[in-house]
């Protein structure tokens, strides 16, 4: 039987490109703890790119390592 595996966090990514939002900038590497009420929903509502929200909200799970991106912050 598979070990059901624990989220130790949830991590906001924004692709941080030209196109990306300064909300979505801000919020880029902010992480909350599971059951957090200050989780943002995807597509981000207050995003203003004109392409739309390309971000998300990525779970990390307690048997891996701390997250570590090379997506530029704002």
């Amino acid at each position: 039987m598979p070990v059901e595996k624990k989220i130790k966090y949830y991590v906001f990514v924004c692709i941080g490109d030209a196109d990306s939002c300064e909300e979505c900038k801000k919020l880029n590497g902010n992480m909350w703890e599971p059951g957090d009420r200050g989780i943002p929903s995807i597509p981000l509502k207050k995003c203003k790119s004109k392409n739309g929200c390309w971000c998300d909200v990525v779970a990390v799970y307690d048997d891996e390592g701390a997250v570590t991106s090379n997506v530029p912050r704002g």
